[in-house]
């Protein structure tokens, strides 16, 4: 677990927390600034973990992540998932379906069981039909991505993923 943070603050969230309550609010733009919510919750420093075995994938979504304002911790296969997870506790974990060693599905069981509060998951697959996001959806994702994905799209699911665990945090109910 990482350090106990000031003000009961968890890992990860106090971008979003601090974000929330001074009402920010930036557009995602390819201007490099951050993603914009109607909330008011955006992205200064919030930490996303980028979870896929394609390096070229990685490097789009690290890219347009980064651009947003995102921290960015990165996997490239399912164990290393569960170890980075472990170590950085991320606010949000942005998973591909298909993974060498533990796939995507396995390990966003996992992560959910881990979980002792709300931790986002955005499944990301080049499955994307009916049956695969449900399948996905299922396995305990809270969305569902098809790839290549537009990058306002991205910008648009991750606020509402974090969006969500702000307003959980808020009521104590956020990850450890």
């Amino acid at each position: 677990s990482g350090g106990g943070g000031g003000g009961g603050e968890r890992p990860g969230l106090g971008g979003v927390r601090r974000a929330a309550r001074a009402g920010w609010r930036e557009g995602c733009r390819a201007g490099g600034e951050g993603c914009h919510t109607g909330a008011g919750v955006t992205s200064p420093g919030v930490k996303i973990l980028i979870a896929d075995d394609s390096t070229s994938d990685r490097a789009v979504a690290r890219g347009i992540l980064h651009e947003a304002g995102y921290s960015v911790v990165e996997a490239s296969d399912g164990q290393q998932v569960l170890d980075v997870f472990q170590r950085e506790r991320p606010a949000l974990v942005l998973l591909d379906v298909v993974m060498p060693k533990i796939g995507g599905l396995e390990v966003c069981r996992i992560l959910k069981a881990k979980a002792s509060g709300y931790l986002p998951v955005l499944m990301v697959s080049t499955r994307n039909s009916v049956n695969a996001r449900v399948e996905g959806l299922r396995s305990g994702a809270d969305d569902y991505l098809g790839k290549p994905y537009n990058r306002d799209e991205l910008c648009a699911r991750v606020e509402v993923l974090l969006r969500t665990r702000a307003a959980f945090d808020e009521r104590g109910e956020g990850v450890e």
